[in-house]
């Protein structure tokens, strides 16, 4: 038995998607790498030994599982690699990002002009605010998207929550290009509650208010250039042959092998089928019993009748299959994974915010050492209900308040 072995270091050099590299539907090179098989093993031919023995497949072998073969594009050809992304790491030191705006995540006020000395304001609910990320890279045959949805996204600035993981499916966009993009919902009610400028206090009589905000932060970056780090495995998933105990392929005869006496030899009846290009399936009728009949191998080709009732006598059973067909995916578990990296760029769109941020307002002591309006205490009070929510200037809402002292 033959094992296929992958270090390291030819995987670096060869590179991800370099020329003289099998498609990704026919992954495994053999013949020397002049040609491309879909499967990992060989196909059984007993003209071609040990090149030709259903050994998993290596550059020197002669036959291709099931005929499942093609022509190497670039050759001579070596061994496609489906590789998995663990991490994008951005290799350009990027200039700082661009101040989008604040965003209240919290505000409290309050105001009376009965009684005297001071109360404190103190922010108990917070909102929660959303961080997004979306990338894109360019497409590469020899990446399997579907399990690149985890990855990590380094050399980001420092306070980009976006560092660790990132999850999502990606999907084709234009250009050429792949794309998967992430939303995460960030809570600032711990970050609130945990601040010691949490709470501020005002004069009575008199008003105050506390606002507490997040700035936004936004990265807006096409072409930017990344080092993309994966890991390869060599063995390629396949289908298997679709097998029915005591069922018969009816019709379609290619030929028929009947030179085995009873109890007959299965085993060579698949040998035979997967030796025979034109074989597409197969029905095995062994004969029991006191007939000395000969076991029979009725090799099909396509177009045969899907599986029914085995139409024997009753001193007879049958066993059918067909070629890579249906079942279970199937990996040559012979082959390591391995790491490599290739250079590539991204564009990258993300959003993120800053720590809270808190802006106490109040009256001070000139307020309240003059009469107190009710029209104060009303206005201030009413701050709340305009600006929850509110995205843009934190002026804007000094400027309500001043324009409530007036």
């Amino acid at each position: 038995m033959k094992v296929i072995a992958v270090s390291v270091v030819l995987l670096a050099y060869l590179g991800l998607g370099s020329t003289g590299t099998c498609p990704p539907g026919y992954p495994y090179a053999f013949e020397d790498g002049a040609k491309c098989c879909a499967f990992g093993r060989e196909r059984v031919d007993p003209n071609h030994f040990s090149q030709c023995d259903g050994s998993p497949i290596t550059s020197t072998s002669n036959c291709c599982e099931h005929h499942a073969e093609q022509e190497c594009p670039d050759p001579p050809c070596s061994n496609f690699y489906p590789c998995a992304i663990k991490s994008i790491r951005v290799l350009e030191q990027l200039r700082e990002p661009s101040n989008m705006g604040s965003e209240v995540v919290g505000i409290v006020s309050g105001g009376s002009c009965t009684g005297s000395g001071e109360a404190d304001l103190s922010i108990t609910h917070a909102k929660s605010i959303e961080e997004r990320v979306e990338i894109s890279l360019m497409d590469r045959a020899d990446v399997d998207w579907s399990k690149s949805s985890k990855f990590s996204l380094t050399g980001m600035p420092a306070f980009w929550s976006f560092g660790a993981l990132i999850g999502g499916s990606w999907s084709k966009t234009n250009g050429g290009k792949r794309s998967v993009s992430e939303t995460r919902s960030k809570s600032t009610a711990k970050e609130i509650t945990s601040s010691s400028s949490n709470t501020s206090p005002y004069k009575i009589p008199g008003a105050g208010l506390l606002v507490a905000t997040a700035t936004q932060y936004q990265i807006d970056r096409t072409n930017l250039p990344v080092e993309v780090e994966a890991d390869c495995k060599g063995g390629y998933k396949g289908p298997k042959d679709c097998v029915h105990e005591g069922k018969n392929l009816a019709w379609g005869d290619l030929r028929v092998v009947n030179d085995w006496g009873p109890p007959g030899n299965y085993e060579a009846c698949v040998a035979a089928c997967h030796a025979d290009p034109e074989c597409a399936a197969f029905t095995y009728v062994e004969y029991l019993g006191f007939f000395a009949i000969n076991s029979r191998c009725y090799l099909k080709k396509p177009g045969y009748h899907r599986p029914s009732g085995c139409p024997f006598l009753i001193f007879t059973k049958c066993h059918s299959a067909e070629l890579g067909r249906c079942g279970d995916p199937v990996e040559d578990e012979e082959l390591p994974i391995a790491q490599t990296t290739y250079n590539s760029t991204i564009d990258i769109k993300e959003l993120a915010y800053s720590h809270v941020h808190f802006t106490p307002m109040n009256t001070g002591k000139k307020r309240a050492s003059k009469k107190c309006s009710s029209n104060l205490v009303t206005c201030v009070k009413e701050i709340p209900q305009t600006f929850r929510g509110f995205f843009g200037k934190v002026d804007a809402i000094e400027d309500a308040f001043k324009d409530c002292t007036a």
